[in-house]
């Protein structure tokens, strides 16, 4: 592996205006630990390069511009060719992402009154390979018809994905010796198109495309109100309006469809310092996820070298959920020892949680995007500690029980013969955990234990 990271600052004596770069790259070509002919790390080439610069243009003034650009190229699998489709099992990522950001803070009226405005944009270019091909080696025998129809079939698993986002946003947050007001507005417009061609460009014969457009505006308020010097209160509320189209071409879907939600989304919290040591949290908040596509939909599912390609329902409803969290702090300390202990609870319920199934139309197998029919809930407590044993000497332990379930037990698999039912949601240990030991020599730091518990 070789690494190579350049960084640079400048900023003037007057400290009104400066200027830093940045540019790294790295190169590793792929690991088989086990010498199974699979890859246990993949080859990786990547490079990004950046810069942000500010300005101050008054006294209570600053501009701020900070643009970046990466590349980067993943492959893994058998690695016998540099062409994922000729490769017995491959995934292939290229992504190249230019972007930037603008912003503007003002502050008026000694500090009470500032105003923030900020635009950015993005544009993104992804292609990528997911599945299994065949190899010359596989194919030797094969008179060359059938190779070049097996070669066809291995090249319809790529896929090359654009996105342009630009967004902006303005901000006024207003303070008084006790409370704190935030209002703003956001803007944001997303445009995605992802084409499923051979890796020359051309399309495949059976048309398979998809071109999303998204427009979101949204407005939110939020009140912190030191009721005493020992008691606080956050309050917030957001609007948002959603819009998004959906020309998704393939055998099943509908070539156009349309989508919007409005969202009112409200979060409450309190703190409360009971003692000089310890402080107790509680917060209620709801979120929601839009009805639309994202980035995990878009990557191809392979089974027996077909592309199972997922398509959304056109009545998809927003996902919802609705947390609940609790926290009591306890710390105390002196000028060179202390120790802290945190103990949270958390609760989290979510409707209409998005579902992936299978389905069948017109011989061709596809994945359709609806909302589940059940409910899902993750509850939990975190328990974590840190130990100051002298100024150089630190320790930190954390644990986690949970449990993340469905709230009536769904099918997961089923045939002739047999139906199989799960009410966990298998993606999480239900109890884990980590600690670390560090010790500090003044200019450098060490690690002494380090790990990780399930």
């Amino acid at each position: 592996m070789l690494s190579l990271s350049v960084h640079s600052s400048l900023v003037d004596e007057t400290l009104k205006k400066g200027m830093k770069f940045f540019l790294s790259g790295q190169t590793r070509e792929d690991l088989d630990v086990n010498g199974d002919g699979l890859s246990d790390l993949p080859q990786l080439r990547s490079a990004n390069l950046g810069m942000s610069a500010f300005y101050r243009h008054g006294s209570h003034s600053k501009l701020n511009v900070d643009l970046f650009a990466w590349t980067e190229d993943r492959q893994g699998g058998n690695m016998t060719s540099s062409e994922p489709h000729k490769n017995a099992l491959s995934e292939w990522t290229n992504h190249r992402v230019i972007g930037g950001h603008l912003s503007e803070i003002i502050s008026l009226k000694n500090g009470t009154l500032t105003h923030k405005f900020d635009l950015d944009g993005q544009y993104t270019l992804r292609n990528s390979y997911y599945g299994s091909g065949f190899t010359d080696f596989q194919i030797a025998d094969l008179d060359p018809a059938t190779q070049d129809s097996l070669r066809n079939i291995s090249k319809e698993n790529y896929a090359f994905l654009n996105n342009n986002l630009i967004g902006g946003g303005d901000q006024l947050v207003m303070r008084d010796q006790r409370r704190t007001w935030i209002l703003g507005l956001d803007a944001r417009k997303e445009e995605l198109k992802e084409d499923l061609n051979q890796l020359d460009g051309s399309s495949l014969e059976k048309e398979n495309r998809i071109s999303q457009s998204q427009k979101n505006l949204s407005a939110y308020g939020q009140l912190k109100w030191h009721l005493s010097s020992t008691f606080l209160v956050d309050l917030g509320l957001r609007y948002d309006r959603i819009d998004v189209r959906l020309d998704q071409r393939t055998v099943t879907s509908e070539p156009d469809q349309t989508n919007a939600c409005h969202v009112l989304s409200p979060k409450a919290g309190i703190k409360k310092d009971i003692s000089k040591n310890l402080i107790m949290r509680a917060s209620y908040s709801f979120g929601f996820r839009a009805p639309m596509m994202y980035d995990e939909d878009l990557h191809s599912s392979i089974v027996d070298r077909e592309v199972l390609r997922v398509i959304m329902d056109p009545n998809l409803r927003e996902k919802t959920a609705h947390s609940f969290f609790i926290n009591q702090e306890y710390q105390k300390s002196n000028a060179e020892t202390g120790h802290r202990f945190v103990v949270e609870g958390f609760y989290t319920l979510i409707n209409d949680r998005f579902y992936h199934q299978p389905i069948w139309s017109n011989g061709e197998a596809f994945i359709l995007k609806s909302n589940a029919e059940y409910n899902a809930q993750v509850y939990g407590l975190n328990l974590k500690g840190e130990r100051l044993f002298s100024p150089s000497l630190r320790m930190d332990i954390s644990a986690t029980a949970q449990q993340s379930v469905y709230t009536q037990a769904i099918e997961v698999y089923a045939d002739e013969e047999i139906n199989l039912y799960e009410q966990d949601i298998l993606r999480s240990p239900n109890l884990y955990g980590s600690y670390t030991l560090q010790y500090d020599f003044g200019r450098y730091n060490m690690t002494l234990v380090d790990g990780a518990w399930i």
